[in-house]
């Protein structure tokens, strides 16, 4: 696993805004809504009670607008040489000889076989006092206007490519070395992205956003501690921690919510990003902003930079308005799609795996199908005293593939998390033991051929629906400010 933990100055630096850029979208109304799953109940706690879904709120329709371009950058790529790359592959402290590393040739565009539009949204680390920073957070929302479908991929920021012009670098310095339209190039050489617009935003504009929006509501799966600013405590910093549950955010909490990576990892904190977009999608849907774009473009388009117009952004907001909240992608190029690598000066990069990489970029240019098509139905009782476990619980499920169907258990006591399968398929009933974190020895069986419904999980103490891995939070030394 790599170790993304690190001194408190350096976490400082990397705000890691994530889903900055992205909630600038989400505020603009644009069109990569990612609207919490729909969650099915029903009134009637029995043994087969019949399903009543919930369809998906259909949106007053909008006046059709002439189809928004895309724009295939222009880039001349270097004729490819061999580079020497010193460093050790592998887990930190092997001794494994220095191999030469060959800058790549530029890979074929990835391609879907409908029309896309491209948005790149970037998180920058640039401080108040800098011209220029890195992209701490990049995201790829691939637009499928003409389904519409939309999926947001992940690029992790320590991916180590070809930077051109520059060499070989992390793909996070290419913003910072020439902006976003040298990350564009270095996007469409080294992964076959192209990318049509962007949005970018830092610290500031990210704050502004998310309190503009009157803050969000995010669902909360794993228990998550780091420093925090608390100008009270000694060093300006105090612990904080959030457990799992739907917890309201302003723009301070969800800051540190999608940069905190001291007690995870980088990958699990591009997870926690795509989390906060679907907040800021829900809650932007709330407020119905999508007719009120123009006043909060004149309102909030200081917070962010971008190649989008207000045209440009009303016409997704139009596409966005049709999206069906089922037909969301979340992808990612995720740390066992290459190689960990440790440069000379002690950086951990992941070295790019494209036999791996190219199947995640293809599924994400495929649209998801309707979402009635693919998702099973599970009944999730909370057999606990905690209200808001139920809703997280579905929100994990429908990442998953199913869709949850709320109710409450007989009794509020259960001390373990149970799954009771009426099915014989034992590929799904896996996927429902490594969500729930649940042993065999908590699955019943009780065969029920024909019944509607193949799996109830009644929620106890132990619930657990964490996607990811923590380490404890080290108190000692206390962390000093960053000058």
């Amino acid at each position: 696993m790599m170790d993304h933990r690190g001194r408190k100055g350096t976490r400082q630096k990397h705000f890691g805004w994530v889903a900055l850029a992205a909630l600038g979208v989400a505020v603009l109304a644009l069109a990569w809504a990612s609207a919490a799953p729909a969650v099915q109940s029903w009134s009637d706690p029995g043994d087969k009670p019949t399903p009543q879904f919930v369809p998906s709120p259909t949106g007053t329709p909008l006046p059709t607008w002439p189809a928004l371009p895309s724009r295939p950058p222009v880039a001349v790529w270097p004729t490819p040489v061999a580079v020497p790359i010193t460093g050790t592959p592998g887990l930190e402290g092997s001794v494994t000889p220095t191999p030469t590393i060959p800058i790549p040739t530029p890979v074929p565009d990835i391609r879907a076989s409908v029309r896309t539009i491209n948005l790149l949204l970037l998180g920058s680390d640039r401080r108040e006092d800098e011209h220029s920073g890195r992209a701490d957070a990049i995201i790829l929302a691939i637009i499928f206007p003409d389904v519409p479908a939309v999926s947001l991929l992940s690029i992790p920021r320590d991916l180590f490519v070809f930077v051109p012009g520059r060499g070989m670098s992390r793909i996070n310095t290419a913003d910072a070395y020439g902006g976003a339209e040298l990350l564009k190039a270095t996007l469409r050489y080294n992964l076959g992205l192209r990318v049509d617009y962007y949005i970018r935003t830092d610290f500031d504009g990210f704050k502004r956003i998310v309190d503009a929006l009157g803050g969000i509501d995010v669902s909360v799966d794993c228990h998550l501690e780091d420093w925090r600013a608390d100008p009270q405590a000694p060093g300006g910093y105090a612990p904080f921690a959030l457990e799992p549950g739907i917890r309201h955010m302003d723009g301070d909490l969800a800051l540190w919510y999608v940069r905190s990576r001291y007690t995870t990892t980088a990958f699990d904190r591009d997870r926690r990003q795509r989390k906060v977009l679907r907040a800021a999608w829900q809650q932007a849907l709330r407020l119905d902003v999508i007719p009120k774009v123009p006043e909060l473009w004149n309102a909030l388009h200081d917070a962010v930079q971008t190649d989008l117009g207000l045209t440009d952004v009303i016409r997704l907001a139009a596409i966005g308005a049709r999206l069906d909240s089922g037909r969301i992608k979340s992808r990612a190029i995720s740390e066992s799609d290459g190689t960990v690598w440790t440069t000379p000066d002690h950086q951990w990069v992941l070295l790019p795996n494209w036999e791996r990489i190219e199947p995640v970029l293809r599924d994400a240019f495929t649209p998801a199908p309707p979402v009635e098509r693919v998702s099973v139905p599970v009944e999730v009782w909370n057999g606990t005293q905690v209200a808001d476990w139920p809703l997280v619980a579905a929100d994990r499920l429908a990442e998953e593939g199913f869709a949850a169907i709320l109710s409450d258990a007989d009794r509020r006591d259960y001390a373990q998390t149970i799954i009771i399968d009426f099915s014989s398929n034992n590929a799904w009933l896996q996927r429902l033991r490594q969500l729930f974190h649940v042993a065999p020895g908590q699955v019943i069986r009780q065969p029920a051929p024909g019944s509607p419904i193949p799996y109830r999980v009644i929620i106890g103490r132990d619930f657990n629906v964490c996607a990811s891995s923590s380490v404890p939070l080290l108190l000692t030394p206390t962390p000093t400010a960053t000058p």
